[in-house]
């Protein structure tokens, strides 16, 4: 509860006395220093406030180390959880491009030749009851 205070705090005097020079310092800790950081540095920071502010039991029975320790593994593994996850929706989406491509060329060029007029000759179905017309063979059952 008193992490999350001054959390607060920090923020109402950033908003209500951005002049002043506490004000400018944390503009400066936490806006434009987090606005330079990569994507792993972001899901670490993440990790760790989410971690402070809901396992505070944790941190006091375990230590400040041994948390960032643990925060920095999650964000590893958030990491590359993501990194997989984009290649593996780039190959779907490269896949869906090849379709969409092939797809469009058939449709574009389908109009552009006429169609192939039908060549087979269907055969005729001569009844069994029909006299008039020659057998062929006759068949025994």
């Amino acid at each position: 509860m008193i992490i999350e205070g001054v959390a607060i705090g920090c923020m109402l005097i950033m908003k209500l006395f951005p002049k002043t020079p506490a004000a400018q310092a944390l503009h400066r800790a936490f806006v434009e220093q987090p606005a330079a950081w990569t994507r792993r540095h972001l899901i670490f920071a993440c990790v760790l406030i989410g971690l402070i502010f809901s396992g505070n039991q944790f941190i006091m029975l375990a230590g400040m180390d041994f948390a960032v320790l643990l925060a920095w593994d999650s964000a590893l593994a958030i990491d590359a959880a993501i990194a997989a996850w984009t290649a593996a929706s780039l190959g779907r989406l490269d896949a869906l491009r090849r379709a969409l491509t092939a797809r469009w060329r058939a449709v574009r060029c389908r109009g552009a030749r006429a169609r192939a007029v039908r060549s087979r000759v269907r055969a005729t179905r001569r009844d069994a009851a029909n006299d008039d017309e020659p057998a062929l063979v006759v068949r025994a059952a």
